[in-house]
């Protein structure tokens, strides 16, 4: 599985995980432009989040009870729903988040503490496949060492470099 996975405890009772291919990305906070939000308790609010990922977990164990989870099939859905009004707050990943942001002229920002879930980015392996995770993993530092994943990273997501000369 090669789908922006992040490494946590629970997926590795069921998967195995390649060597990291991105490193923990925070995730982050979004809202409408000017909104104001009390982070230090943050209740009452209608909070948004990409179902089957790890802000989904975090905002069921952390955030609900106080406030309003709601789970949407893609982080588009979720953008529009907060554009829209119907959720106060976004919750994905930091390159998601910061995406969202960028491309909404102005009309949304970044807000509260940064929430660190989970390790990087892997490549999900059924758990006996240790030959596949062998050669994933081998692949990996390769194209970690000669710079190809950097360039990658930097290219697509305007981040890096990680693991250049690694």
């Amino acid at each position: 599985i090669m789908a922006g996975m992040s490494i946590t405890d629970e997926r590795k009772e069921t998967i195995s995980f390649s060597d990291e291919y991105y490193p923990p990305d925070p995730s982050r906070y979004a809202v409408k432009a000017g909104t104001e939000v009390d982070w230090d308790k943050l209740e009452g609010k209608s909070i948004g989040v990409q179902g089957a990922t790890i802000q989904a977990a975090y905002a069921e164990e952390n955030l609900a009870g106080k406030n309003t989870i709601k789970s949407y099939e893609t982080s588009d859905q979720t953008v529009a729903d907060l554009m829209g009004g119907s959720i106060d707050v976004m919750l994905a990943d930091g390159t998601v988040s910061k995406s969202a942001v960028e491309g909404s002229n102005g009309e949304m920002e970044i807000s509260g503490p940064e929430v660190v879930i989970g390790g990087g980015i892997a490549i999900g392996l059924r758990q006996d496949d240790t030959g596949l995770q062998e050669k994933m993993n081998q692949a990996l530092e390769a194209v970690k060492k000669d710079g190809t994943l950097d360039k990658l990273i930097e290219t697509y997501f305007k981040a890096g470099p990680f693991y250049s000369g690694s």
